[in-house]
């Protein structure tokens, strides 16, 4: 049995080491090591091996979040620009798991390193392996999360118009 389970999550160091991953976010921090581990269990890994590939693109359709493990991508926004850069630890796609239906992508997402590492939890996942407390907290936590960065944009966005009448 431990060889059918190592086989398809890999070893219990390893699933260990994304559920690690996953408590490093600010959405999933708050969760007990047992639904992280679950959440873990889902997880699945994408590899890039140059840059400029676009992991997710504004304006598609969106069911999974995403978790850098390794490399850098960097976040566009039409009409905006480059808006961040983003590093080894941290999450974006947060607005697929809140939506109980398809979202879509506020920004695209691009690799800049030779080497990006990806993991990808979707929707339906978390929210049958979540219990429904956790899952409120997860999804109060996403909002608060999509709030900020929605402030974060607007400021950026009146700051260069501000820009072009100076």
């Amino acid at each position: 049995v431990m060889e059918i389970m190592e086989a398809a999550w890999g070893s219990r160091g390893e699933l260990q080491r994304r559920a690690n991953l996953l408590r490093g976010t600010a959405l999933f921090k708050g969760l007990p090591d047992a639904e992280l581990l679950k959440l873990a269990t889902a997880l699945s890994r994408q590899r890039y091996y140059r840059p400029g590939v676009q992991i997710v693109r504004e304006g598609r359709p969106g069911n999974a979040v995403y978790v850098l493990d390794s490399g850098v991508v960097a976040v566009h926004v039409a009409g905006v620009g480059r808006v961040s850069e983003l590093g080894p630890g941290s999450l974006f796609g947060e607005l697929a798991i809140l939506d109980k239906q398809n979202s879509f992508r506020t920004a695209t997402v691009t690799t800049t390193a030779m080497e990006t590492v990806v993991w990808s939890l979707n929707r339906h996942d978390a929210r049958r392996l979540l219990s429904a407390d956790h899952l409120n907290d997860v999804l109060q936590q996403g909002k608060r999360l999509y709030a900020q960065r929605e402030a974060v944009r607007t400021s950026q966005t009146l700051l260069e118009h501000i820009e072009l009448f100076w």
